[in-house]
């Protein structure tokens, strides 16, 4: 997805450059949001053999609640599974991504994470040139996160995302986003928080409508 932004011809020409070019060191902060919705609470203990000789870890306040990390998970597991994304379905273990194509095809971006490690991708020219006009996130930058997943897990057992307390599953209609009222009705199953899950549709009678003109 692009968002054309209209250029604003009052501001210096120097100024514009400067916001347009990249700060390859600051990347890295553009993928902190993705680690926050990958950790699990429960750490996994050091591998064996290890000797730890200092530990300094900042106190971490949670940004969001385990319930809405996992729906965001499940969102962008959406984007691996029938989305944008669908070409590192052969990482063949659970993964969550979104892909990203900047104005003019000039950068192309793949940032996704397992329960383990989160991992972003861009492609650009650092003079700002076009990449071309088919390479976007899915295309140019997508296999490069593949091919390095991969060597990442080749002997690493498959690990599903946690499913904390307060998440449940119900079955909705596709097409409507409610409970099915019949069983003839096409249905997934969706993840929600508790208590915000659809219920199936049930129309006032007839005698309360008319009651209330």
């Amino acid at each position: 997805m692009s968002i054309e932004v209209p250029r604003i011809i009052s501001v210096p020409e120097a100024l514009i450059e400067g916001l347009r070019r990249r700060d390859i060191r600051n990347i890295k902060g553009l993928f902190g949001p993705y680690k926050s919705l990958s950790r699990d609470e429960n750490e996994r203990p050091p591998d064996s053999g290890t000797i730890e000789i200092a530990r300094n870890r900042p106190e971490l306040i949670s940004a969001l609640s385990p319930q809405t990390a996992y729906i965001m998970t499940s969102l962008l597991q959406s984007v691996v599974e029938e989305g944008t994304g669908k070409r590192v379905r052969a990482l063949g273990r659970p993964c969550a991504a979104k892909t990203g194509t900047t104005n003019e095809v000039r950068d192309a971006w793949f940032i996704g994470y397992t329960p383990d490690v989160v991992t972003g991708v861009w492609v650009g020219f650092d003079d700002l040139k076009p990449l071309g006009r088919r390479e976007t996130g899915a295309i140019a930058a997508a296999p490069i996160w593949l091919d390095y997943m991969q060597h990442v897990y080749t002997n690493e057992p498959v690990r599903s995302f946690r499913i904390p307390d307060g998440i449940v599953y119900e079955r909705i209609n596709p097409e409507t986003g409610v409970a099915p009222e019949t069983r003839s009705e096409p249905s997934i199953f969706e993840c929600f928080v508790e208590g915000t899950q659809p219920v199936p549709f049930t129309p006032a009678p007839l005698e309360t409508v008319f009651s209330n003109n």
